[in-house]
């Protein structure tokens, strides 16, 4: 966890949701997912599927201010977990956090450049491992990837689906990507991504979207947790705690789904996407309930 600059955090009499992150497609406004009855068939995977309009898509969205002290909640949860470690307080901190953003969908709207960054990146390896490379702009040539160091791969893909455009949420989009990386080369050391397997790609889309939810956490509210830790080591420490506790929430939602037959495909990694962050924020505002 960590981005190159420190943030205070957004304040009040802001946009819930800043206009550069509608500026390049729909928002991924997703209705709570149902859980389908039991004994209902599931298709095989990679049966193409049709995806239904989102509600929400292709329309303006309402614009909702920041109300006043917004996180006020979530710092003070943060920062009696920097204090004491106690999952309690860190549990506390993530639920005022998800009331601070809005709610689950607004936060699922504010994190829409991560949705679409997802879905870039799972069609770009998708297509290098089928070697459907004619679509592919990535700047150089999909051939002369091929055998290539896993990172220098990735930092063409990334410079391909997700260029810096000035703002946090592209900065935070790249990080993201590359911590993840290094999180499959932990698991996979020898991963070729010209090659890479599905359920490779399924574990790095995991990792990607758990390491950007820390992310917007950190850059919201992480001075808070700085701050009221005893050292910066300590802080450190609970940084990673967090990041560790947000990686199994993801995973277990992924894992929730893949056991109903639902599957990242090219023609629903965006709604997946959403609804596993959705019902992850579902799971945060239950903390204070």
């Amino acid at each position: 966890m960590g981005t190159s600059t420190s943030s205070s955090g957004p304040g009040a009499g802001v946009r819930l949701v800043p206009p550069w992150v509608q500026a390049d497609g729909p928002d991924p406004v997703v209705p709570h997912p149902i859980t389908p009855p039991e004994n209902t068939p599931t298709p095989p995977q990679g049966t193409p599927t049709a995806t239904p309009q989102l509600p929400g898509e292709g329309q303006a969205q309402e614009v909702v201010m920041a109300p006043p002290r917004r996180f006020f909640g979530a710092r003070r949860g943060i920062g009696r977990f920097a204090q004491t470690g106690e999952s309690g307080d860190l549990k506390r901190g993530l639920g005022h956090y998800v009331r601070g953003i809005g709610g689950g969908k607004q936060g699922v709207r504010r994190m829409a450049t991560t949705v679409r960054t997802a879905n870039a990146l799972f069609n770009t390896l998708s297509a290098l491992r089928l070697g459907q490379t004619a679509g592919l702009d990535l700047g150089v040539n999909p051939a002369s990837l091929a055998g290539r160091p896993a990172k220098e791969v990735m930092d063409v893909i990334i410079e391909a689906i997700r260029p810096n455009d000035g703002t946090q949420d592209s900065e935070a989009n790249r990080m993201s990507i590359a911590s993840a990386t290094s999180d499959l080369l932990t698991e996979f050391p020898n991963v070729d991504l010209t090659a890479i397997t599905s359920e490779q790609i399924d574990l790095l889309i995991e990792r990607y979207i758990a390491q950007d939810l820390c992310q917007r956490i950190e850059l919201d509210v992480g001075r808070t947790l700085q701050a009221r830790a005893a050292t910066a080591a300590e802080a450190i420490r609970r940084l990673d705690a967090i990041k560790d506790y947000i990686n199994s929430e993801v995973q277990s939602q992924f894992v929730a789904r893949r056991a109903r037959g639902e599957h990242l495909q090219r023609n629903q990694v965006g709604k997946l996407v959403a609804e596993v962050m959705l019902d992850v924020f579902y799971v945060f505002e239950g903390y204070l309930s």
